[in-house]
């Protein structure tokens, strides 16, 4: 959903952590969540990110819940 109403009641709001990098392997996790308290929605989890060819790439995710 994109809505470009800064104002809007009905935005979805994403939060996301500041990665934490293995001190000894090329990967770093984020957690994030969302939600909206209008339409009741939401959800969150971890996930995991490998480096590659210098470049963060999507390895896998963790776990994650919906309301």
């Amino acid at each position: 959903m994109y809505n470009n109403n800064l104002n809007s009641e009905t935005k979805i709001t994403f939060t996301l952590s500041k990665p934490v990098f293995c001190r000894n392997k090329p990967y770093a996790i984020i957690m994030y969540s969302y939600g909206n308290l209008v339409y009741d929605i939401g959800g969150s989890g971890v996930v995991l990110f490998k480096k590659i060819n210098n470049q963060w790439v999507f390895s896998a995710e963790f776990w994650s819940t919906m309301t």
